[in-house]
């Protein structure tokens, strides 16, 4: 990864410390864990939305058994401060 590479997001930049082929290498090995613990059962994947949802969706993907994935809408944040409390956003 080149060093200076920085990305921008709703005005606030930051330096990615994490080459996106190692994640995916990770996100790899968990769809391989689960596919190997639930092998023979059917689980079902409960993302939360919207930060775990490429995550949740490329795990989903590697999935090599039969499974079932839903998601579900949580607010923690006011800005870019956590408040310290959950709660469900309405549908």
């Amino acid at each position: 990864m080149s060093e200076n590479k920085t990305v921008s997001y709703n005005g606030l930049t930051f330096k990615p410390f994490i080459e996106a082929s190692a994640i995916a290498q990770r996100v790899e090995e968990i769809a391989a864990t689960i596919s190997s613990d639930y092998d023979g059962r059917r689980p079902l994947i409960i993302c939360v939305l919207n930060g775990a949802a490429v995550f949740a969706v490329d795990m989903f993907r590697g999935l090599s058994i039969d499974a079932e994935i839903t998601f579900i809408r949580l607010k923690s944040y006011e800005g870019t401060s956590s408040t310290g409390v959950s709660s469900k956003l309405s549908d």
